[in-house]
């Protein structure tokens, strides 16, 4: 055991030890504090404690050893924390106060949890930093604003759940909580990555490689919130998914301004007897929000709800025209909103898109085009002076093609334009309103004794 307190200006403090089951304490009250430890050997379940209270305190602790416990508690200014461990181990950072730093490093299945707090408006943020190596876990929460977190995890069953910001202010447009940023990167199978952000203006990019990981982000107030201003606008995200049999869920609550996208990438991964599939899951609302997909190999779902006026979606899925059932990629598209737009771009074969424009979808429009065999395309809208637009293509020299798309459309001065090319296809249009209007383009590549069959595609989902 070791044990150093210090009450005054100036201070220095530093403990070594080496062997077994050690203990080491440091408590600095005063200015200009400097703590350091450092354990190593064959220690076993060692344990470290600094805590210091005064301004531009530093604490360094290292241990090597298994099942070592490292706890550090800073209030004050300009704290800097940094921790090294291998071996399964457990480290505690908790800082309260501006323009702090928080660097941990782990090896060997370890835990880390890191809290900031900052409770001054517009004063400097704090800064954290996370790596780990080998099925750990990472805990970081940050209150204030223009915070910055980076989680690296290399390994299999990684677990990393960060927070920034807090609940939402009572008062319409407050600023609160706002400029924070993320970073988080997860390297191999069975990741679990979960991110909270409530906060205007923030930014978020979840980068995961490997098989049957799983994304879960929420920017603003969570599913079923009110509708007060819930610290989301402006704000930017991005969730990059390599690998197979990966999910992504995504709930952005009343952020005007947004954007947020969505990669999901098993091409490089399957063969015609594998099936990878990827799942994208997006519920956005607010004003003037973008959302992107894009999804590339085979089995990808992409499911996307989404209300506020002058938003849009677009998604796009290549299977690289591998044949059915191996491909078969589904979007999902629902919209409430005036003013907005969807467009679907899929490539290859036994794709379906379902597109549903609300009421309220006043000039609004839609756009699909998919290129491949047996695709179905089904279309519902509702709202004045909209359109849609769907185009299906399969190579030439083809036979059977076999691609449907149907359009449900009420509203007036609305517009449908459905572009086929190829044999067997099928187009069916349905119209309600005054001044409508609709054009069918077919150009068969092939012999007419090829009929224009199919069944009248439905949502799974409705």
């Amino acid at each position: 055991g070791a044990g150093i307190a210090q009450l005054g200006n100036g201070n220095d403090a530093s403990i070594s030890q080496a062997g077994i089951d050690g203990g080491s304490g440091i408590l600095q009250l005063g200015n200009d504090n400097v703590a350091g430890t450092n354990q190593t050997g064959t220690s076993s379940s060692s344990f470290s404690g600094v805590v210091q209270t005064g301004d531009r305190n530093i604490a360094g602790v290292t241990q090597n050893g298994t099942d070592d416990l490292s706890t550090v508690f800073q209030t004050g200014d300009e704290n800097t924390a940094t921790v090294s461990q291998s071996g399964g181990d457990f480290s505690l950072v908790n800082q309260s106060g501006e323009s702090h730093s928080a660097t941990v490093t782990q090896d060997g299945g370890a835990t880390s949890e890191v809290s900031q707090f900052n409770v001054f408006t517009g004063s400097p943020g704090n800064t954290a930093s996370v790596t780990q190596d080998g099925a750990s876990n990472s805990t970081v929460s940050q209150l204030g604003q223009d915070n910055s977190a980076d989680v690296s995890q290399t390994g299999d069953g990684n677990v990393s759940s960060l927070t920034q910001g807090g609940a939402p202010p009572p008062v319409d447009d407050f600023i609160g909580d706002e400029g924070n940023g993320a970073s988080i990167t997860q390297d191999g199978t069975g990741n679990n990555s979960q991110v909270t952000q409530q906060a205007d203006f923030t930014d978020l990019i979840d980068d995961q490689s490997g098989d049957n990981n799983l994304s879960l982000v929420q920017q603003g107030g969570p599913r079923g919130s009110s509708t007060t201003d819930e610290n989301a606008d402006n704000s930017v995200g991005s969730v990059i998914q390599t690998g197979n049999d990966n999910r992504s869920n995504v709930v952005h609550r009343n952020g005007d301004g947004a954007s947020f996208s969505v990669s999901q990438d098993s091409s490089s991964e399957g063969s015609l007897d594998a099936f990878p599939s990827n799942n994208s899951d997006i519920d956005m609302a607010g004003t003037g929000a973008d959302v992107g997909v894009i999804q590339s190999g085979e089995n990808n779902t992409s499911d996307i709800r989404q209300t506020g006026g002058s938003s849009s979606v677009s998604v796009t899925q290549r299977n690289d025209n591998r044949p059915a059932p191996v491909a078969q990629n589904s979007s999902f598209v629902r919209q409430n909103a005036s003013g907005a737009s969807v467009t679907v771009s899929q490539d290859g074969e036994g794709d379906a898109s379902f597109v549903h424009q609300q009421v309220g979808a006043v000039g609004s429009s839609i756009g699909v085009s998919q290129l491949g065999e047996d695709n179905d395309s089904s279309v519902t809208q509702s709202g004045a002076a909209s359109s849609v637009d769907v185009y299906q293509q399969s190579g030439a020299g083809m036979t059977g093609n076999g691609n449907f798309s149907n359009v449900i459309q009420s509203g007036g001065s609305a517009s449908v334009l459905s572009d086929q090319f190829g044999a067997g296809n099928r187009s069916v249009i349905e119209q309600s309103g005054t001044g409508a209007t609709a054009e069918v383009l077919q150009t068969s590549n092939a012999s007419p004794a090829n009929p224009n069959e199919g069944p009248v595609p439905t949502d799974p989902r409705s």
